[in-house]
């Protein structure tokens, strides 16, 4: 897939979190929330004439908590430009206190599987088939809408998968307590890749088939 240089989604205050791995792995965002970068890389990949943040499997970016990732029973979107290097478990993202508080979004066995888990209780859960071919730019996204019927929604290169509702959503709160947002681990989990153009808003930015959101350059 070729990735140009166009639209992406709204830098505006709806969107908490925006770390473009251009040339830094700082928030662009209105937060500018602190990121710590344990390893990742700033390269160009030899197929693209652009950079990327390559996470080598061990690699990982670490974003300070703050109360803009309470998202509550509000909508959500979790979305990035990713590039798989294996097809292991690949941890994307997690915000994780312990083995009770946490919502994390990866890839096994087949799947991409985003979802909630707090004091213990799963609050929501969802996942969908898809298998990446390695070296393979893909735009994921992952939402919570409230839109007439509350759901989570994966999307892949802007189609909406078709989704295995384990928990739904409802109207359960999906506050994880303090915590860092982890992107590329969990625990002794990884991700080995690349990303970049890495966000998240407080909406449900993707309900229906979309044209993929170009990256910025």
């Amino acid at each position: 897939m070729i990735i140009q240089n166009n639209q992406f989604p709204s830098n505006n205050k709806d969107c908490v979190l925006n770390i473009q791995g251009i040339a830094d792995t700082n928030d662009k965002s209105p937060s500018a929330h602190t990121v710590t970068n344990n390893g990742v890389t700033i390269t160009t990949p030899a197929n693209l004439n652009f950079n990327s943040m390559l996470f080598d499997g061990t690699s990982s970016l670490s974003v300070s908590h703050n109360t803009s990732f309470d998202f509550g029973t509000d909508d959500l979107t979790i979305s990035g430009w990713v590039n798989f290097a294996n097809t292991g478990t690949e941890i994307i993202a997690t915000k994780r206190v312990d083995a009770n508080n946490y919502w994390h979004i990866y890839y096994a066995a087949g799947a991409i599987v985003f979802r909630f888990y707090v004091g213990g209780t799963w609050v929501g859960a969802y996942s969908a088939a898809f298998t990446p071919t390695i070296n393979t730019w893909y735009h994921l996204g992952c939402s919570r809408s409230n839109l007439s019927v509350i759901k989570g929604i994966i999307a892949i290169d802007g189609i909406l998968l078709s989704v295995d509702e384990i928990v739904p959503f409802g109207t359960n709160n999906s506050n994880i307590p303090a915590a860092p947002i982890m992107i590329g681990n969990q625990t002794s989990l990884y991700f080995a890749g690349s990303m970049s153009n890495f966000m998240i808003h407080t909406q449900a930015l993707y309900t229906r088939n979309f044209t993929p959101p170009n990256r910025i350059a």
